[in-house]
């Protein structure tokens, strides 16, 4: 075992990079080669670090910055490191910031959302807003009911589209939309994109963006999030998913979204699996764990921690299962934890088995997602972590179709530690979620009710990996669509598609106004907030004094 690769330093408190400082520049200082680009720009929005890996690091980012200049916004703007690495894949960087939201902006905003649920009435949000998810009194449970009961009566895509106007009114009126108005001003964008668009802060960009005339993107950034998150920040010029079913599920939740605009790219946080210089050989990989590369290779995905909180005790039950022999071949174990878990709740597991192995991607960040910026070893840690499994563990976490698309066997855990008379945790209701139960008919992964049931599934797959094979075909066909490794390039060059073609300019003709940054005053953002228009017209050309005169 080596002691520095699992050792206490995985607990250490996280350390910050000092902030170098704002990104953004004026104009007048810009270099002479910046001012001399002519190539169309590009703002990409990343609020969250699974941006940073699906698609800063990947493909996407490499296609688009070859045809167009690339400014990406991000809460990462002070820290050096992540400046470093946006420079040295040849992009700038920009905050992206954090609006703060008065009283009547978030309820307008909690409405909003209540009507798309109400609209969705799905399986999903109906165990959401259960007794059993939340422990609320019955003057709550009238109240929103009533609000819930109006909404499903009222609430339409007609409905839907005026909140959206009026969320857009409220956030245009707030001084961060006058600072990204600024911004766009500026750098004159041809087109702003949104791969995380259900997180909050990417909706200002966006809106202020639509209101000066400048085209949108948006992307559903993983399998579950039409279902069950929130509503997207409508409208827009494009929505790019990864399936026909995904496709499918957001032209019926969102029907005022031309067929034509919804394009299917595959899924882009896949890519990495299908490049080579991410890949290791099994004994590398599990050296630099201080692992043994003949034993089989036991890994558990960890979920949030808010979905299962007592999860390092399913963890605990597993570690002792192998090292009393009830599980064959005397594997080792490997857990991988969320980014969103900080590992704290695994310290005393970690020394009661120390010969377990543990992956802390959020260590540094304070299990923060939105301060997470993984860098290419990161990758590399999950890649080789899926490929190099015998059979991966996890509750109904989106690893199963990691694992799934790799031909790795999966157990899926339905169990929990706490009392009878206690309310389970959310993860074990995930399974009958309007996303994941049509999963459970793929014959894709095996379900364990007990910490017994684990053990035999696992002995199962460890005696013949191929058991349930083809059920694990069909689940990553159907999530997926397809895997080639190629869906961050599809997206750039979709995205490409959308930038309007300059039109040529005579030798005597005086330049207009460029189309989607033509805004001359506050009334026109207005104006466009009102109508939600996509684009604002062109400003007429005024006369010279005395022109035309007869």
């Amino acid at each position: 075992m080596n002691p520095g690769a699992n050792g206490p330093n995985d607990f250490d408190p996280p350390t910050r990079t000092p902030e170098v400082g704002n990104t953004q520049r004026p104009l007048e200082r810009r270099s002479i080669q910046e001012a001399n680009d002519h190539r169309p720009t590009v703002v990409v929005i990343s609020s969250v670090g699974f941006v940073v890996r699906n698609y800063l690091l990947g493909g996407f980012l490499d296609s688009l910055r070859q045809r167009v200049r690339v400014f990406v916004c991000s809460p990462l703007h002070g820290e050096e490191t992540f400046q470093l690495m946006m420079r040295q894949r040849g992009a700038e960087v920009h905050s992206l910031e954090n609006p703060k939201r008065n009283r009547a902006w978030r309820r307008c905003q909690m409405w909003r959302h209540d009507a798309h649920v109400a609209y969705m009435d799905n399986a999903t949000w109906r165990m959401k807003h259960s007794a059993r998810h939340h422990d609320i009194g019955w003057r709550e449970r009238i109240i929103n009911g009533g609000i819930h009961g109006v909404f499903r009566v009222i609430s339409g895509p007609r409905l839907l589209g005026w909140m959206d106007r009026w969320e857009t009114r409220r956030a245009l009126g707030s001084p961060t939309a006058a600072h990204y108005r600024e911004w766009f001003e500026d750098i004159r964008p041809s087109l702003v994109f949104s791969p995380a668009p259900l997180m909050r802060d990417e909706w200002i960009p966006l809106q202020a963006a639509r209101a000066m005339g400048i085209r949108t993107a948006l992307a559903v950034q993983s399998w579950d999030n039409l279902s069950s998150k929130a509503r997207l920040p409508l409208p827009c010029d494009a929505l790019l998913v990864w399936s026909p079913a995904m496709r499918e599920e957001a032209q019926r939740l969102y029907p005022e979204i031309p067929a034509e605009r919804i394009h299917i790219v595959g899924p882009p946080q896949f890519d990495y699996y299908y490049r080579p210089e991410y890949r290791m050989d099994r004994e590398s990989f599990l050296k630099s764990l201080g692992g043994d590369p003949a034993r089989p290779l036991v890994v558990y995905a960890g979920v949030t921690p808010g979905l299962m909180p007592e999860e390092h005790e399913i963890v605990a039950h597993l570690a002792r299962d192998i090292r009393e022999g009830r599980v064959k071949g005397r594997p080792q174990l490997l857990v991988r934890l969320h980014p969103k878990d900080d590992g704290n709740r695994y310290r005393e597991l970690k020394k009661a088995f120390p010969e377990m192995m543990l992956t802390i991607p959020g260590r540094d960040s304070g299990a923060s997602i939105t301060h997470w910026h993984p860098d290419e070893e990161d990758i590399r840690s999950l890649v080789n972590t899926v490929r190099h499994a015998d059979v991966l563990i996890n509750v109904a976490s989106t690893m199963t179709i990691d694992a799934a698309l790799m031909d790795r066997p999966v157990v899926n855990i339905r169990y929990h530690f706490r009392p009878p008379e206690a309310r389970p945790p959310w993860g074990v209701f995930i399974y009958d979620t309007a996303h994941y139960a049509p999963l459970m008919t793929t014959g894709g992964f095996r379900m364990a009710h007990s910490p017994s049931e684990l053990v035999d599934h696992v002995n199962r797959y460890l005696d013949d990996p191929s058991l349930d094979r083809d059920g694990r075909r069909r689940l990553a066909g159907r999530v997926c669509g397809t895997l080639d490794g190629r869906a961050g390039e599809r997206s750039a060059e979709t995205l490409l598609r959308l930038l309007p073609r300059p039109r040529p300019i005579g030798p005597e003709e005086p330049p207009l106004v460029i189309p989607e940054v033509g805004i001359h005053h506050e009334g026109d953002v207005r104006k466009a907030a009102l109508q939600g228009v996509g684009r604002l017209q062109k400003p007429k050309r005024t006369r010279g004094k005395g022109a035309g005169r007869r």
